[in-house]
């Protein structure tokens, strides 16, 4: 019975810190969808070109190359 509750307890204050959680995510999504409208960039890869460089876009685009080859992979 006690831990039926203590369970119960658990599971509400759980799904809480989840909603939470999710609840900033997404506003700290808005602020950079916002900053990416407003620069005028359609990819991530462009920002990070106008801010570092075309060296660190080339770099960017081989190492999401990369991470997908090894999503596939997995």
């Amino acid at each position: 019975m006690i831990v039926g509750i203590v369970m119960t307890i658990a599971l509400i204050i759980g799904v809480g810190v989840y909603i939470r959680i999710w609840h900033r995510l997404c506003h700290i999504g808005k602020g950079y969808a916002k900053a990416m409208q407003q620069s005028g960039a359609t990819t991530l890869m462009k920002v990070i070109s106008d801010v570092y460089g075309p060296r660190a876009e080339h770099l960017g685009c081989a190492l999401s190359s990369i991470g997908i080859i090894i999503s596939i992979i997995s």
